[in-house]
């Protein structure tokens, strides 16, 4: 089993917020994001075939803070922090 954690709690009433988080850690296919390529350029490093592949995350959205601990706390039950 991977240890890898790829996901991320988001907390904000504002759908707009939301959405440009998703935008951001969740592109889909064909969005207008840049290509792993153009990171690796502009941060100067090179692609390996082992890590030319960005991270996935799953994103957890809640709209208050009440609701973003009630995720938590399932999380945690699920041992899936």
């Amino acid at each position: 089993m991977s240890m890898d954690n790829h996901r991320i709690l988001i907390v904000d009433d504002d759908h707009e917020i939301q959405n440009s988080y998703r935008a951001v850690l969740a592109p889909r296919d064909g969005d207008n994001t840049p290509s792993d390529t153009q990171l690796a350029k502009l941060m100067g490093k090179g692609i390996s075939s082992e890590s030319s592949a960005a991270p996935r995350f799953e994103l957890s959205f809640a709209g208050q803070g009440s609701e973003g601990v009630a995720l938590v706390e399932s999380a945690l039950e699920k041992n899936e922090p």
